[in-house]
């Protein structure tokens, strides 16, 4: 009888460890063109800033998780909730073809990799959240691995010199960084969507994983700063050029750590995305809802690549940070608020 109530339930382990991956994968696969400022020191300032801005930002998704409210319950909120993931899921792909053809591969058409992608998480989505969230449990092992590797072979290459001078930027560059790198994010999102798919209380395993992915990747850029120095402000993708720097030898780099754990993280957090979607307005293992899903994805992120193109880079900031305010404080807010007066 447990098991049978236990289907299409997630551990709070499991949990965890999509929030952890979901998270880690956007400061991973940093990109020097959606920063303000320089890449310095400040940056460190600006990230532990925005872990405690995060937390801050996830009360409204708690108190509702704490009251019993699902977002799902009311159609409309299903319905721009799933705008947004459409909206993250194609940022997330756009951000990796663009990686995968400025530092891979350049003869490879972009739509074949999106093609490639979305299959693939449509494919994941379709089979459950039970199954994407052991392979996020993969994916945070992993993570984790190649994390302790990639510093360790970097301790020869730190230079506390390259820390200096520590304020490079203003205090309003310090403050918008602050604010991209928190809102940059859909970590509370998941909370909201997958609450009741965790067969116990979600808040804890959700703050553990945002917790330790803030200090994964506060290391990573820790010794980006101390490494690479002003020649960050250089690289497109800073955190892989810390990879590449970690070799083992003369003929070999540990770029492919970075690559494969970026292939891992995208499937899995467009696959969780396009579930959430196809069960905010349908059944989750329909194979039409999910395909119906997928499709769209795929057309969102070619629209975004073919025809907004690189303007994105700029529209992201205010449509990522308007976005962020409306689904993860105003929204949970607003059903909170209603949920109080009906009771009095």
């Amino acid at each position: 009888m447990d098991r049978l109530n236990s289907k299409g339930k997630i551990s709070a382990f499991q949990f965890f460890a999509i929030v952890f991956v979901s998270r880690a994968v956007v400061s991973l696969t940093y990109i020097q063109a959606v920063t303000i400022g320089n890449f310095s020191t400040e940056i460190l300032i600006s990230y532990f800033l925005s872990f405690l801005l995060a937390v801050l930002c996830s009360i409204p998704a708690i108190l509702c998780i704490n009251r019993g409210i699902s977002i799902r319950e009311n159609k409309f909120a299903s319905v721009f909730y799933t705008i947004y993931c459409l909206y993250v899921c194609a940022i997330s792909v756009s951000r990796f073809c663009y990686f995968v053809v400025s530092k891979m591969n350049t003869q490879v058409p972009l739509f074949v990799i999106m093609l490639i992608v979305f299959i693939s998480a449509g494919y994941g989505a379709y089979l459950g959240i039970e199954s994407l969230s052991r392979f996020g449990f993969f994916c945070a092992v992993i993570l984790c691995i190649v994390t302790v590797v990639v510093i360790g072979f970097n301790i020869k290459n730190f230079e506390v010199l390259n820390l200096y001078p520590i304020y490079s930027n203003t205090k309003t560059d310090m403050i918008k960084s602050t604010l991209l790198f928190c809102t940059n994010t859909t970590q509370s999102v998941l909370l909201l969507l997958l609450s009741d798919k965790v067969n116990a209380n979600p808040v804890k395993p959700y703050f553990f994983g945002i917790g330790l992915s803030y200090i994964i990747m506060f290391l990573l850029l820790l010794f980006c700063c101390g490494v690479l120095g002003s020649n960050a402000n250089l690289q497109s993708f800073p955190i892989f050029s810390l990879f590449c720097l970690a070799s083992v030898s003369d003929m070999s780099r540990l770029d492919i750590l970075h690559t494969s754990f970026w292939t891992f993280a995208v499937y899995l957090n467009c696959a969780v995305l396009l579930f959430c979607c196809s069960n905010n307005l349908g059944k989750s293992r329909n194979p039409r809802t999910v395909f119906c899903f997928t499709v769209l994805g795929l057309a969102l992120t070619a629209f975004i690549r073919y025809v907004i193109g690189m303007d994105m880079v700029v529209l992201s900031k205010t449509v990522g940070s308007v976005a962020f305010v409306i689904f993860v404080i105003v929204i949970p807010l607003i059903f909170t608020i209603k949920k109080n007066v009906i009771k009095e």
